[in-house]
């Protein structure tokens, strides 16, 4: 004959095992007043001290914690790389786009040279003066990053 017990439910476990390991009270008294098996109670026992045991929300070991620590020290120098790099990218793409862009100007025909609207008026020497500027720029830069 085989004998069908009922598995006990998780809080009612965890109860049984506070009591063992909180209240200090012993394995036979717990057994007693909650009349579970003495072997049972004791392999809960077990494996709350053991591998298996669930620990409390937040609860962590020094190892673990440790290893947060560890990683987090190492995030800020990575995100200064990360930052340096885009800051990078970001100059070689703004100066190959503004020089295509002022080159691109400049060599419209001249045209409305009295009326200031061509690149021989105001328009043109401002596009001249931009263009000095981010050259300028550019070989601040690339002087910077060496």
């Amino acid at each position: 004959m085989t004998r069908k017990t009922r598995p006990y439910p998780k809080e009612f476990r965890a109860e049984a095992v506070r009591l063992v390991l909180e209240q200090g009270l012993s394995l036979r008294e717990v057994s007693q007043r909650l009349a579970v098996a003495k072997g049972t109670l004791a392999g809960w026992v077990a494996n709350a001290r053991g591998a298996n045991a669930q620990r409390a929300p937040g609860a962590r070991s020094v190892a673990e914690l440790e290893n947060e620590v560890s990683g987090l020290r190492l995030e800020p120098s990575r995100t200064r790389m990360e930052r340096d790099i885009l800051k990078k990218a970001a100059s070689y793409f703004a100066k190959e786009s503004l020089t295509a862009r002022v080159h691109k100007d400049l060599a419209r025909p001249i045209s409305g040279a009295c009326d200031g609207t061509g690149p021989g008026g105001t328009q043109g020497r401002v596009l001249r003066m931009v263009e000095a500027a981010a050259l300028t720029d550019v070989a601040a830069n690339q002087a910077q990053s060496r």
